[in-house]
């Protein structure tokens, strides 16, 4: 009987376990059915989509989280700068912007509104409607024929034809179906200026005013034309793009929430493109790229050495432009004989002369139009034939002149003792030898800083000399090339940026000296070709080209001599004067020697 006692109580005891337990369970369940009701309440959204869902699931992809969704959204949101201008395009004159906008307003889908384009055509160039548009044609037409008097080559009337301000800016805004011009640089999309313009607007370190936050949010900073920046004044170019993507000064209304994270960081430039084009390579473009590229994505170069010592093709006029020469100069030559002829005995001799001279120009014109004729002949046999037309190295062009071309190797340890080294090389070894009226010596130098190095060294060997370079007045430079001309001094000194913007024949040199070489392959042909004498032959060749049709002989040829000194920096600068691997086969000689190029 205890023992079934014992056994009662311990059942007993067992179910009132159980009954505990069980009432400890029904809490829990309760919470996770609670848990289970709001975790169907959260997926809900996510269910809405079933057909998405299963997509995702069929390909093996797993959904992202309402969290990483939001984050997404939030980046594609932070699209936002402080300003609203976002291209910057620099050009060097006002016809090279005129030029880029007019190509611009062509390439506008149709009925495309245009905003404010008067006053863009009164600012630019004159209107195309009623009279303007004949005035302007009017203009354009007596620029040219005035570039054309002067011979001055295809070149330079393609790059300073229209109006060559250097002081310009315009802003352009784009909207969904318009485009407005002369809008405030502010309020614009897209900037059209000079460096000159924008260093004005910007100002220098240490001025107490100065407004750059209109550059502080651009995407794209476009350098056209990057050869004749550089000739203008390249430091203001680069005191312009030290404040491009700068933090603002003042900070106008923008959306802070949208602001992308490198510019609330002050490192916008990261996210910039910098784009420079030019016509060839040079140090300073490299120097340019590599203080102000500071893109992520790193740094490209496009370059062509086929392309590199390539000049503007030749001057090859159409055939109405060589009839129409030709039949002016048969009239021309016709009226003065005609004019001798009727007051020959009423003139005194000093008239005579005169009036042969210009029966004498006017049978040299008559021979000209004729030669520009069988170039034009031959152009176009060459072009029937499938032949290239333009691409000629500079050195070849003048080899086919006639010119002795001379190359000389110069040591020098460093680039920043480039033209230091230069001019000690030419006062030791090559100045002593000069002087006297035998010599008639044109000497090239890159900048009016070598003619102030000259000097005392001219001084010191009692050596006479005359100057033309950008600062020299008209009248100083028409009395220095006189006096080079009639051989009063022996020698003159010029500079490639005065010969580039004025292209003066300064006739009167035997020989051609060049202290590195020039800023562009033209400026050598030009001064090759119009400065050293012409060949005794010339007058014949040109009337046996007028006989014979013959183009070679149509080219004016010259005598004389080119001598350019260069160190092995200067690589670049030889790449636009010859073809690459005649340029590196140069840098392999010996020091000091001179090498005729072949």
């Amino acid at each position: 009987q205890q023992e079934q006692q014992k056994q009662q109580q311990q059942q007993k005891q067992q179910q009132q376990q159980k009954q505990r337990q069980q009432q400890e369970k029904e809490p829990a369940a309760a919470e996770g059915a609670a848990a289970a009701a709001a975790e169907q309440e959260r997926e809900a959204p996510c269910a809405a989509e079933p057909a998405a869902a299963a997509a995702a699931a069929a390909a093996g992809q797993q959904q992202l989280s309402a969290a990483a969704c939001e984050e997404w959204l939030r980046s594609l949101l932070q699209d936002s700068s402080y300003t609203r201008p976002r291209v910057l395009l620099l050009l060097p004159f006002r016809s090279a912007a005129k030029e880029v906008v007019d190509a611009m307003l062509q390439m506008l889908p149709p009925g495309f509104q245009v905003l404010n384009e008067k006053r863009y055509r009164a600012s630019f160039g004159p209107s195309e409607e009623g009279g303007a548009a004949a005035a302007a044609a009017a203009a354009a037409a007596e620029q040219q024929q005035s570039f054309l008097k002067a011979r001055r080559p295809r070149d330079f009337r393609a790059t300073f034809g229209g109006s060559s301000s250097d002081n310009f800016s315009l802003g352009i805004r784009l909207s969904s179906k318009s485009i407005s011009l002369c809008c405030s640089l502010q309020g614009s999309d897209i900037l059209v200026a000079s460096p000159l313009a924008l260093r004005i607007l910007t100002g220098a370190k240490g001025e107490a005013k100065r407004e750059f936050d209109f550059l502080s949010s651009l995407e794209i900073i476009i350098i056209d034309r990057a050869d004749i920046i550089a000739l203008q004044n390249w430091q203001l170019l680069k005191e312009v793009l030290e404040v491009c993507n700068l933090p603002p000064q003042r900070y106008t209304s923008f959306d802070i929430r949208r602001l992308r994270p490198s510019m609330a960081a002050a490192v916008g430039q990261t996210d910039r493109q910098l784009v420079v084009c030019c016509s060839g390579r040079s140090s300073r473009f490299g120097a340019l790229l590599q203080s102000f590229s500071a893109n992520r994505r790193g740094c490209l170069q496009l370059f062509e050495p086929r392309l590199a010592a390539v000049c503007m093709p030749l001057d090859i006029p159409s055939r109405d432009l060589a009839a129409a020469a030709a039949a002016a100069a048969a009239a021309a030559a016709a009226a003065s004989a005609g004019e001798q002829a009727g007051e020959a005995g009423e003139r005194s001799e000093a008239a005579k002369a005169v009036a042969a001279a210009d029966a004498a120009a006017a049978e040299v014109a008559a021979a000209a139009a004729a030669a520009d004729a069988a170039i034009l002949e031959a152009a176009e046999a060459a072009a029937a034939a499938g032949q290239p037309r333009g691409f000629v190295p500079a050195t070849l062009r003048c080899s086919r002149a006639g010119a002795q071309q001379l190359f000389c190797l110069v040591s020098c340890k460093a680039f920043k003792h480039t033209q230091r080294d230069l001019i000690n090389y030419f006062c030791s070894n090559v100045l002593p030898t000069l002087g006297g009226a035998a010599s008639r010596v044109l000497l090239l130098v890159n900048s009016y800083l070598e003619i102030c190095r000259l000097r005392v060294a001219l001084k010191e060997h009692c050596i006479s000399y005359t100057t033309c370079h950008e600062y020299t007045s008209n009248a100083k430079l028409s009395r220095a090339r006189q006096s080079f001309l009639k051989g009063d001094v022996p020698v003159l000194i010029t500079t490639s940026r005065f010969c580039f913007y004025r292209r003066y024949r300064l006739c009167g040199a035997k020989r051609i000296i060049m202290l590195g070489p020039p800023c562009s392959a033209e400026v050598y042909v030009h001064l090759v070709t119009e400065s050293l004498p012409a060949a005794a032959d010339g007058a014949a060749a040109a009337a046996a080209a007028a006989a014979t049709g013959a183009a070679a002989a149509a080219t004016g040829r010259v005598q004389g001599s080119v001598l350019c000194y260069f160190t092995a920096f200067q690589l670049q600068g030889l790449e636009q004067l010859m073809p690459l691997r005649q340029a590196l086969q140069l840098l392999q000689m010996p020091k000091g020697r001179v090498v005729a190029l072949s």
